[in-house]
């Protein structure tokens, strides 16, 4: 584990230095959806001793894989948006697949690792209003919502709910990755989305998540309420090109830190899995 440690120190370093290094340039003029200000998505935070051999989250769930170095070099998978309910308060969720963040030795979570490349979307309720978006993220530069490039062809990649999203990540070679964002509406190809980024990863793990991120505004930033999403399904999912061999050791649960369940997946099944709001059982 000493090992584990010290290399991702290491490439943590060394990606600061690569993503902020880069001239891919982006701007947050186009970039806060509602009143709660600019998400931030990250690495897992666990919850130790919540549910016995089952690891806790207070804001994952999903399902992980974790291997040795530079294991992974791919990852995907395909989602519908969810429809979020209205809230008197501000709130927040995230559906997205990457590489990176997790924990190294499920389901103890003594270690996690540093660096994490992702792209998902949105669905969050703020400024009394439903909004639906976008984004891709390295650690620890800040998400960038598809709007907000400053290099931009000027499309729009809007997001409703319903819409059928797709999300692959590759890397070739192990420093360069590339994203690719698929939006399919009422069945017919609506948009896609592909950038490319300079990114030291070592592929520890891979994952495909349900978030409550962070909103980072002119307050700090802070944990807002996870939106009601009711039920997010994932499937074809891939790891490294092929179907990833899922059990209920790689299940990721969410709580609030003491032990209420906030978000829960469902067992994994040949075409994937499910993650439901609330402390339900999740079908």
């Amino acid at each position: 584990m000493r090992f584990y440690r010290s290399l991702l120190v290491i490439i943590a370093l060394v990606t600061f230095c690569t993503v902020f290094g880069s001239t891919v340039l982006y701007s947050d003029s186009n970039s806060t959806p509602g009143s709660a200000g600019k998400m931030q998505y990250g690495e897992i935070h666990v919850v130790e001793g919540v549910h016995l051999n089952q690891t806790t989250s207070t804001n994952w769930a999903g399902y992980q894989l974790a291997a040795g170095p530079l294991a992974y070099n791919s990852v995907q998978g395909t989602w519908i948006v969810p429809a979020v309910a209205a809230s008197s308060t501000n709130t927040a969720s995230a559906t997205w697949t990457g590489i990176g963040g997790g924990c190294i030795d499920l389901p103890n979570c003594t270690a996690t690792e540093a660096t994490l490349i992702q792209a998902g979307t949105d669905q969050d309720y703020t400024g009394g209003r439903a909004n639906y978006y976008a984004w891709w993220e390295a650690l620890p530069a800040p998400s960038v919502p598809l709007s907000g490039a400053i290099i931009s062809s000027g499309k729009n990649y809007d997001v409703r709910p319903g819409d059928l999203i797709t999300v692959t990540i590759t890397a070739s070679p192990k420093v360069l990755w590339t994203i690719k964002i698929e939006d399919v509406r009422s069945g017919v190809p609506h948009w896609t989305f592909t950038t490319s980024v300079p990114y030291v990863e070592p592929g520890l793990t891979a994952e495909w998540i349900e978030e409550s991120p962070l909103s980072a505004g002119t307050g700090g930033a802070g944990q807002l309420a996870l939106s009601n999403f009711r039920r997010v399904r994932f499937s074809r999912l891939e790891v490294d090109r092929v179907p990833p061999k899922l059990t209920s050791k790689n299940k990721i649960i969410m709580t609030n830190g003491s032990g209420k369940v906030l978000a829960r997946p469902s067992l994994p099944g040949s075409n994937g899995f499910a993650v439901c709001w609330g402390s339900g059982t999740c079908i």
